[in-house]
């Protein structure tokens, strides 16, 4: 109770509820509000009673328990028919302000009929009427009461929104979320999203915009064909919303957008992290809104085959996704159906159904960028397959299987899948034999399953010899020796003695012309592929060397007989691998030569499926050589490419990140930053979490270095889970938690901020680089003392000066002694300032015994600083000569930094100007001392400072 603080006075109860609206919104901001009504009450406190009052009703909107809105608005209501001059201007217009909230209370709660709320309605306006107020909050309560009951909404709608806003009118966000609302219930996304569209940029806002609003135009961003903006949104709103008790619906919503847009895993993770809202104190209306988002959530689920996944609901308790699902249908069906009971019209209840049986609104997973554990229980995702067809007739479909294989095409393993289902005991002559297993051992090169291959592509040689092929078996049997090399512990050690009789036999074969000249480059691509193997696997230098001059010698023969039997597909491939050889060298300009080499074969190949790859090397090399804007139309030509062509042999997701890295270096966030979120999301499905965490991690810090901080905080944030963690290099998390801290603090929020860089600063303590520590344990004592949490800001400072002392950065620790400083000058009072004065000591000494370092620390700017702050401090003290002499030494050492630090000179002499003018009585110095800083100002051209300065010196002289 407030006696028990010893607050017996209208001021004393005034400052506590100043205090209280520090406070976070829920039950315990409701119950100290409820104490502060109480004692206003007890104590005749007069116009602090409606005040109080008034501050409890916002905390019932705010705070989920609206039930209680109507029944204290009735009683701030009959005080001030009955005590009038208890309430001051800000007390009447808060009073005419709120009587809008109670009409959207009654709505919100079925058990009220509807009579009772239009006549509420009416008398509202007749309040309105008689104390000479404009209408338009009247107006906003019929639209609403229109809305709820679909009649007479559209021109309810027309009546509101085209009449000019007043003083009662909801805030220019809320209008705007409302004005979007209605059009998004008439299924005009883009109408809404155009009423959105302030908010939704940043020009408006309120307590509860844009969290509100994101949660709307989810959806219609997706329909719109705008999902990155969605995925955006979501992270940032979702981010927002969560620790707001009175958002139960926005959470709804944001489940809604992940169950529709193929992200059902990541709605279970956000559900677990709202079960408490299953037993919130919300009101039915917003209940059911919340209801219908995890319905629709838990539907997707179900249908997508994890209906026994386990997920947490009500008071804790553990349910499978079907048991839930069953409770949550009877729940929302039986509020919707109260609400059509109360209002006599099916119009809610419609949009309840209409709004759970909604189809996806994607074909694939939207990604998120956020890291996502998979369904406990869920099958796996079908593979998808893309579409071939194949021929009914065997002859036809073996025939095109053929085709494809000669080319190379995508599509051929579908077909011959087909063949070797189809094929009949008549058809497997030794030449058909010798393909399905040819075609066999293709599906297991691809898995790097080596003994496998070389059995079956020996297997195949026999039978291509039997059916009368011997240039074809003599390709096989190259490919086996080429499997010796790719499985070897030590390639190296591979004996070239096999290779080098087939090749003879490969000669002798092409002087006869019983080899075919594309069987023949074959064998002379294996030899190659070989030596191209050693050159990637040597182990010192010596043999590095020998193995790039076989290579060099086996590369040219490949590259000779490509060119000499006009086979452009594998001179491509000659050229491809030479340019990998000279890059792996540092020769980037001869590896640039040799890829636009490889490019030009691809391109005169004309098989379209395969230039993919070469595009890529191509920008992979350009972008190794700091040609940006030359490597990115290549590696988009490549992505453009595989989407058109899915089966062909390119690794899609590290082209996406090698355009990413591109945009990244080119500082093109916003290309960048869809770029990676794909990745992550391609690097999931393909269970590579190391290489997911790494391309999160990129994105965060794109999103940070774009200005999206709180999408890229909850990306960051989503990486910060133990095993999340594990998958990284300790740098990298190091990394990522001091940008989120950073990124926290420029939210304000620093209490978040504190809680990451105290695990930070424990994960690094043990590290060879103390000056790591000394970093990190600053900055903690930083975001500490901006929480005003004062004993651990204490102890982080002597930490981060025990660091400072085996590992000394004075530019940190200075810092962290004036942010301490500062934060209790301006917070804690006189007391404070006296401590503040004790930091900025200690910051001195830091200062003091610090080494100057050419462009790294220079010790006159932390002198000027330190200054400044102690003029602060001794003002706050009410010691105001000390603060003067203080600001001459502030003004002195700005002086001498030059007219690059006008600015804070001139800040300076400001400080002492009002010091000495207006606490110390001495207007005429105050006045020269500022005449002589707009004449230097003047001549150095800082017309603000001219500006400002002059201002305050007219001022003194008034």
């Amino acid at each position: 109770m407030i006696e028990s603080q010893g607050a017996q006075t209208e001021q004393e109860l005034f400052d506590a509820l100043a205090e209280l609206r520090e406070e976070p919104y829920g039950t315990a901001r409701s119950a100290r509000a409820e104490e502060l009504v109480e004692a206003a009450e007890r104590l005749e406190l007069g116009k602090a009673l409606p005040v109080a009052m008034l501050e409890l009703l916002g905390a019932y909107e705010y705070g989920n328990e609206v039930r209680k809105a109507p029944v204290l608005f009735s009683r701030i209501l009959k005080l001030y028919q009955d005590a009038p001059d208890t309430f001051d201007d800000w007390s009447v217009h808060r009073l005419f302000w709120c009587f809008k909230w109670i009409t959207w209370a009654l709505l919100c709660l079925p058990e009220i009929p509807l009579a009772t709320v239009e006549g509420w309605i009416e008398k509202m306006k007749e309040h309105y009427v008689a104390a000479g107020k404009p209408l338009a909050a009247v107006h906003t309560s019929r639209f609403h009461l229109a809305s709820f009951t679909g009649i007479g909404a559209d021109s309810a709608y027309e009546h509101w929104a085209t009449r000019p806003r007043d003083e009662f009118s909801d805030c220019a966000a809320c209008e705007a979320r409302n004005r979007g609302v209605h059009w998004l219930d008439r299924g005009d996304h883009a109408r809404a999203l155009k009423e959105w569209g302030p908010v939704l940029e940043g020009e408006i806002g309120c307590a509860e915009e844009p969290a509100s609003t994101i949660s709307y135009a989810l959806l219609s961003l997706v329909h719109e064909g705008r999902p990155d903006e969605a995925v955006s949104l979501h992270r940032s709103g979702y981010r927002a919303a969560k620790s707001e008790v009175g958002m139960d619906a926005q959470i709804g919503r944001h489940l809604e957008f992940l169950a529709l847009t193929g992200n059902g895993a990541r709605g279970l993770e956000l559900l677990a992290e709202n079960r408490r809202r299953f037993d919130s104190t919300t009101t039915p209306l917003d209940r059911l809104f919340f209801l219908d988002g995890v319905r629709i959530l838990l539907e997707r689920v179900s249908a997508e085959g994890a209906g026994d996944a386990p997920v947490v609901g009500p008071n804790d308790r553990s349910y499978s996704v079907a048991s839930l699902l069953a409770e949550v249908v009877e729940q929302s069906d039986e509020i919707a159906r109260r609400f059509d009971e109360r209002n006599g019209t099916a119009h809610l209840g419609d949009w309840h159904r209409a709004r759970v049986t909604q189809e996806p609104l994607t074909a694939e997973p939207l990604p998120l960028g956020v890291r996502v554990a998979p369904i406990a229980n869920a099958p796996s995702a079908p593979v998808v397959v893309p579409a071939t067809a194949v021929p009914e007739d065997f002859a036809t479909l073996l025939a095109e299987a053929r085709a494809l294989r000669k080319i190379g095409k995508p599509g051929d393993e579908l077909l011959w899948d087909a063949v070797a289902e189809r094929a009949a005991e008549q058809d497997l002559d030794a030449l058909l034999r010798a393909e399905l297993a040819d075609h066999q051992a293709f599906k297991h090169t691809a898995k790097r399953e080596w003994d496998e291959t070389a059995a079956l592509t020996r297997q195949a040689a026999e039978l291509f010899d039997e059916a009368g092929e011997p240039g074809r078996a003599a390709a096989r049997r190259a490919r086996v020796e080429w499997c010796a090399f790719m499985k070897a512990d030590q390639p190296s050690e591979v004996p070239w003695d096999g290779f080098d009789a087939l090749l003879a036999t490969a000669d002798a074969l092409l002087a006869e012309e019983r080899i075919a000249p594309t069987e023949y480059a074959i064998v002379r691509h294996c030899r190659a592929a070989s030596a191209f193997h050693l050159t990637m696997t040597a182990a010192d230098e010596e043999s590095a060397a020998a193995a790039r001059e076989r290579f060099a010698a086996e590369n040219q023969a490949f590259h000779e007989t490509a060119t000499r039997f006009d086979i452009p597909s594998r001179a491509a491939i000659s050229e491809s691998l030479r340019c990998n050889v000279l890059e792996g060298g540092g020769e980037l300009e001869a590896a640039l030569a040799a890829i636009e080499s490889a490019v030009a074969y691809a391109e005169k190949a004309e098989r379209p499926w395969s230039l993919a790859p070469y595009l890529a090397q191509h920008g992979h090399v350009l972008n190794r050589m700091n040609r940006l804007d030359e490597a990115a139309p290549l590696l988009h030509r490549a992505l453009t490419l595989a989407a058109e062509w899915p089966d062909a042999d390119l690794d899609v997701t590290r082209v996406l990140m090698e355009l990413a890295q591109n945009r990244l270096n080119a500082d093109d966030m916003a290309a960048a930053i869809p770029h990676l979120t794909t990745a992550a999301a391609r690097f999931d499905r393909l269970d590579a979490p190391v290489e997911a965490a790494n391309a999160r991690s990129m994105l965060g810090q794109a999103l940070l270095r774009s200005g999206r901080r709180a999408d890229g905080i909850a990306v960051l944030e989503s990486l910060l889970t133990e095993d999340g963690e594990a998958r990284l290099h300790e740098r990298a998390r190091a990394q990522i938690r001091l940008d989120l801290s950073r990124a926290l603090m420029a939210e304000q929020e620093p209490r978040a901020a504190a809680e990451v860089l105290a695990r930070l600063a424990d994960f690094v303590a043990g590290w060879e680089e103390q000056g790591v520590l000394t970093l990190v344990a600053g900055e903690l004592a930083c975001a500490l003392y901006a929480a005003q949490m004062w004993e651990p800001g204490e102890k982080a400072i002597e930490r981060a000066l025990a660091a400072h002392a085996a590992a000394p950065n004075p530019a940190v620790a200075c810092k962290m002694l004036r942010v301490a400083a500062e934060a209790e000058s301006k917070n804690r009072g006189a007391a404070g300032a006296e401590r503040a004065l004790d930091l900025l000591s200690r910051a001195d000494a830091v200062n003091e015994a610090a080494e100057e370092i050419e462009g790294r620390y220079r010790r006159w700017p932390e002198t000027a600083l330190n200054a400044d702050l102690r003029v602060l401090a001794l003002a706050t003290a009410g010691r105001f000569e000390e603060a003067l002499a203080a600001s001459d030494l502030a003004i002195a050492t700005w002086r001498g930094g030059g007219d690059k630090v006008i600015g804070e000179y001139a800040e300076a002499v400001l400080s002492a100007a009002l010091i000495e003018g207006r606490e110390l009585g001495r207007a005429k110095d105050a006045v020269a001392r500022l005449s002589e800083a707009i004449t230097r100002c003047r001549a150095a051209g800082h017309d603000r400072a001219v500006t400002v300065l002059t201002r305050h010196a007219e001022s003194l002289q008034g």
